[in-house]
C-alpha cells in the first residue's frame, strides 16, 4: 500500500488520518518543534498532545512555550521498554546552537564522539523517571493513539520488541528515528508483523496501521 504521508520537522505523519479529538503522543518531544510546526498545520483545539521528555533543561523550556495552551500536557520522564526499571539514569549531552543549546540523551550514542564535537559544551548524568511502553495508555488516560512520535535516542527498538500486541494495535500511525541500519531493518520487520504498513525515509521510519487489523 502506498502510503502519503507529508513531513514535519523531520518526521512523517498523515494528516488525512486524524479525526476529530485525536491524541497525539510526542515521545522526545525535545524543545517543541515538531509540536510548533504541528500546530502550524492543525486546529488545536481538536486535539491533545502529550509531550513526554526527560532533560531538565528542555523541560523548562515546554512549560514556559506551553503554559498557557491546553493541548499540550508535559510528562516529565522517559519512554522506555517493559524491562526498565522505574527510575533510570540517562546521561545528556549539552551542545552550542542556533540561540539555544540542544540537549540530548546518549545512552545509545558515542560519548567520545560528542566530546570531541566542536559544538560540545557538557554532559549532565541524572536520574529519570521512566514511562514504559505497555503503561502508555493508563498514564495519558486514552485508550487510543491516533498518532506516536518517537525520538527517543537509541531506545526506540526496546519499545518496539517490549510492546504487547493487544497495545500496539491501538496505535494509528508511527514515526521514528533510527541511527544503525541493523535495528531499524529490525523494526521494520516488526511493524509489518504487527499489522502495519511501513515505508522508510533514509532513517526515518513512517507506519500506519491497516485498515483490517482491530
Amino acid at each position: 500500500m502506498k502510503l502519503n504521508p507529508i513531513k514535519i520537522a523531520t518526521h512523517y505523519i498523515d494528516l488525512n488520518e486524524l479525526k476529530d479529538n485525536f491524541v497525539v503522543v510526542d515521545a522526545g518531544a525535545s524543545r517543541g518543534m515538531f509540536i510548533d510546526e504541528f500546530f502550524n498545520l492543525c486546529n488545536q483545539k481538536n486535539c491533545v498532545i502529550h509531550a513526554i521528555e526527560p532533560a531538565k533543561k528542555n523541560i523548562g523550556i515546554l512549560k514556559e512555550k506551553y503554559k498557557l495552551n491546553e493541548s499540550v500536557i508535559l510528562h516529565e520522564m522517559a519512554l522506555t521498554g517493559n524491562d526498565s526499571q522505574d527510575m533510570e539514569s540517562f546521561k545528556f549531552f549539552h551542545t552550542k546552537g542556533d540561540r539555544h543549546y540542544e540537549c540530548g540523551n546518549i545512552k545509545d550514542l558515542y560519548e567520545r564522539d560528542i566530546k570531541n564535537s566542536e559544538l560540545f559544551i557538557s554532559i549532565e548524568e541524572y536520574e529519570v523517571k521512566t514511562l514504559k511502553i505497555n503503561d502508555i495508555f493508563t498514564t495519558i488516560g486514552s485508550d487510543n493513539i491516533d498518532y506516536l512520535k518517537m525520538d527517543i535516542e537509541g531506545c526506540e527498538l526496546d519499545v518496539l520488541k517490549t510492546i504487547d500486541i493487544e497495545k500496539i494495535n491501538k496505535i494509528k500511525q508511527i514515526s521514528m528515528e533510527f541511527h544503525n541500519k541493523d535495528k531499524l531493518d529490525e523494526a521494520i520487520d516488526l511493524l509489518q508483523k504487527n499489522g502495519f504498513d511501513v515505508e522508510c525515509y533514509i532513517y526515518e521510519i513512517y507506519a500506519k496501521l491497516k485498515d483490517n487489523v482491530k
